[in-house]
C-alpha cells in the first residue's frame, strides 16, 4: 500500500510541475483542479472492488464518493480522463510525427479502424492523415473540453522504447507538436461539431425500398449508422450531408446485396445437401 501512496504523490508532483511549466498549458480553476485529483489517483485507475450488491466499482468512484464526499461528476469526470489518457498513449506518436501507420493494431478502435478500411476502399482519394483524425477525433469527442488535461496524464504513463518515462523537456516538447497536430486537423472544438444525419435521417434513408423497421428496433440501427457515418464525417473535414447521404447509399445497397446472396448461398447449399442425402437413401436401398 505505501507504494501505491507514493506513485500518488509522484504522479501528483510531476503533474503540479507540468502545469507550472511556462508556456505549457493555461488550465481553468476547474481543469487544474481536475488535472490534479487525476493524477493523484493514477495508481488506482483500475483497480476496482465489489460492492454490498455484488456489483464491481471502480475504486477511484468510491474515494470521491464515500471517503472524500466529493460530487458524482468530480469522480465521473476524473474516471473519464484516465480512459482518454489510455487511449491516448497510443495515438502519441502518430501524431507526434503526423504518421498514422502505427494505427493498425487498436484494440479500443479496431471497429472504427475496419470502417475507415471501407471507406478508403471504396475512395482511393481519402486523405492519407484521416485514419489518424478519426481516431483523435472520437477520443476528443468522449472527453471533450479536458483532452488537454488527459493527454498531459497520458505523459505521466508513457514510456520510451527503452522502457525510459518522459523527462520534463521531453514531456513539453510532445505535448506542443500533438497541440498543434490536433490544431492542424482541426480537431480541437470536435466535440462541437454536429452530425450530418441525426436518427430519423438516417432511419429514413435506411429504410428506403425495404420494410419500416419497428419502433423498437430503430436504436441498434441508429447506433451503427451513427458510428459508421461519424468516421466518414472525421475522414472528411469538409463534407456535407448530401455527399454523405451520398456515401450512404451505395454501402446501404452493397449490405443489402451481400444479404440477399448469403441467403441464396444457404439455399443452394441446403438443396445441394438434400440431393445428397436422397441419393445416399437410394444407393443404401440397392445395396
Amino acid at each position: 500500500m505505501y507504494c501505491f501512496f507514493s506513485l500518488c504523490r509522484a504522479y501528483m508532483e510531476a503533474m503540479w510541475n507540468l502545469i507550472q511549466t511556462p508556456g505549457l498549458v493555461s488550465f481553468s480553476g476547474e481543469e487544474r483542479r481536475l488535472a490534479l485529483y487525476a493524477a493523484l489517483f493514477l495508481p488506482f485507475r483500475k483497480t476496482i472492488y465489489k460492492d454490498n450488491e455484488g456489483k464491481l466499482v471502480s475504486v477511484v468512484n468510491y474515494i470521491f464518493k464515500k471517503s472524500m464526499k466529493r460530487k458524482f461528476k468530480d469522480a465521473e469526470t476524473v474516471i473519464s480522463i484516465h480512459r482518454a489518457a489510455e487511449k491516448f498513449m497510443s495515438l502519441i506518436i502518430p501524431l507526434q510525427f503526423k504518421n498514422p501507420l502505427q494505427l493498425e493494431r487498436l484494440d479500443w478502435a479496431s471497429e472504427i479502424l475496419e470502417i475507415c478500411e471501407s471507406i478508403s476502399l471504396y475512395d482511393p482519394q481519402v486523405p492519407a492523415t484521416s485514419k489518424l483524425r478519426v481516431l483523435t477525433g472520437f477520443l476528443l469527442r468522449d472527453i471533450k473540453g479536458f483532452w488537454r488535461v488527459a493527454l498531459l496524464i497520458s505523459f505521466l504513463l508513457y514510456k520510451d522504447d527503452d522502457g525510459m518515462s518522459l523527462d520534463l523537456d521531453k514531456r513539453r516538447e510532445f505535448y506542443l507538436t500533438i497541440q498543434e497536430t490536433i490544431r492542424e486537423l482541426s480537431l480541437d472544438n470536435i466535440w462541437d461539431t454536429k452530425p450530418l444525419m441525426d436518427g430519423k435521417a438516417i432511419i429514413k434513408e435506411v429504410q428506403k425500398g425495404r420494410p419500416v423497421t419497428a419502433e423498437q428496433d430503430r436504436g441498434p440501427i441508429i447506433r451503427e449508422w451513427q458510428k459508421k457515418l461519424l468516421t466518414w464525417q472525421l475522414s472528411y473535414d469538409k463534407a456535407s450531408a448530401a455527399e454523405c447521404i451520398n456515401w450512404m447509399r451505395p454501402k446501404r445497397t452493397r449490405t443489402c446485396v451481400t444479404s440477399i446472396l448469403l441467403i441464396t448461398s444457404c439455399f443452394s447449399l441446403f438443396l445441394l445437401l438434400c440431393f445428397a442425402g436422397k441419393e445416399i437413401v437410394n444407393m443404401a436401398a440397392i445395396l
